[in-house]
């Protein structure tokens, strides 16, 4: 590294520096980790300088064993819930019930799909193609771009920030045969502002579900060629997903399958949840996953902490939101950003 370039040390990592020197792990660990995720060995110094003035905490001698009764405690919940009826299908509703919707799925962390319930109905026509290019066809958006570079896309995705214009962008979306290499995210919210606010009155979204005085960095757009793929990854809130253009498949497993998937770093796992449940078939155990369409006009809730994936199987434009009528402000306790290992 040059002399005049800089390498940011986010919080985060102090945090897992932090967490790592408490638990007792040994240097030439946490080196290697450092390494790893690209640290400069004059950063790694200092840093091993600073936390090892810390007072030495003493690792939980019981450690190991309460892990194992965490492990058993949430896989006994997970087969219990397996027991139900219609387990492995998300359930699915014609009509949108917020008395339901709040007291059966919101506070059972259990997923449903609304089909043909796009709120507000006039979504599909605001957000149509040609009316979002006609609206804001020469306004500058921010995107991810070269995405087929790297298998960790989405962990890398602040080196993946690129600007075009919408209408150049918009025309590659719906040329290309099938992409994962440029995409529209929620991670791009921030920078398309300005963009957001031409072609969505955010307020309005579901009125029903969420409350629009709070919309305001809390609804977020999608769109994307046929073939973007979000890989397996749990989000920090409750999360409802507006289908507005074409289709998505998600593979979905509860948020009690954490010890079962692979979560080695931050939201994100080692595997897809496909190779997951090929392990389990081989070893004898049930799946942990599945898969549901979500069709143009349609609404999924996806509950906070299920792992999920997501392949684009036509172009598509979507909507998320996070802006509940009710308390979604859990992600302000999560404290494991990083390597977990």
């Amino acid at each position: 590294m040059s002399s005049d370039q800089k390498f940011n040390v986010t919080t985060e990592w102090f945090e897992w520096m932090r967490e790592n020197v408490a638990l007792g792990k040994p240097n030439e660990t946490m080196i290697a980790a450092l390494e790893k995720n690209g640290f400069p060995p004059e950063i790694i110094s200092a840093l091993l300088v600073i936390f090892g003035k810390m007072p030495p905490v003493k690792a939980d001698k019981c450690s190991e064993v309460r892990f194992k009764k965490t492990r058993w405690f949430l896989n006994s919940l997970r087969e219990l819930s397996e027991l139900a009826e219609g387990f492995g299908k998300i359930q699915e509703r014609t009509q949108l019930n917020p008395a339901e919707f709040f007291s059966n799925f919101y506070s059972h962390n259990t997923p449903v799909i609304y089909r043909r319930c796009l709120s507000p109905s006039s979504l599909e026509s605001s957000l149509d193609w040609g009316v979002i290019c006609k609206k804001a066809g020469n306004v500058k958006v921010e995107i991810q771009e070269g995405r087929s570079n790297t298998t960790e896309f989405e962990k890398k995705s602040e080196t993946l920030r690129s600007t075009a214009l919408f209408s150049h962008f918009l025309d590659r979306v719906l040329t290309v045969d099938e992409s994962n290499d440029f995409y529209m995210t929620a991670r791009n919210t921030s920078a398309n502002a300005n963009f957001l606010n031409q072609v969505l009155d955010t307020s309005t979204v579901c009125p029903e579900l969420l409350e629009g005085s709070r919309a305001q960095g809390n609804v977020f757009l999608w769109i994307g060629p046929k073939g973007t793929y979000t890989p397996c990854h749990h989000d920090l809130t409750n999360n409802l997903f507006l289908q507005v253009k074409g289709a998505k498949t998600f593979r979905l497993a509860p948020s009690l399958a954490l010890l079962e998937v692979g979560n080695d770093h931050h939201c994100f796992t080692k595997t897809n949840l496909e190779e997951t449940d090929l392990r389990r078939k081989q070893a004898g155990l049930p799946p942990v996953s599945f898969t549901v369409t979500v069709n143009e006009g349609d609404i999924l809730f996806i509950p906070l902490g299920w792992w999920h994936e997501v392949t684009g199987t036509e172009p598509s434009i979507s909507v998320s939101a996070t802006n509940f009528k009710a308390r979604n402000d859990f992600f302000r306790s999560y404290n494991f950003f990083g390597p977990l290992d």
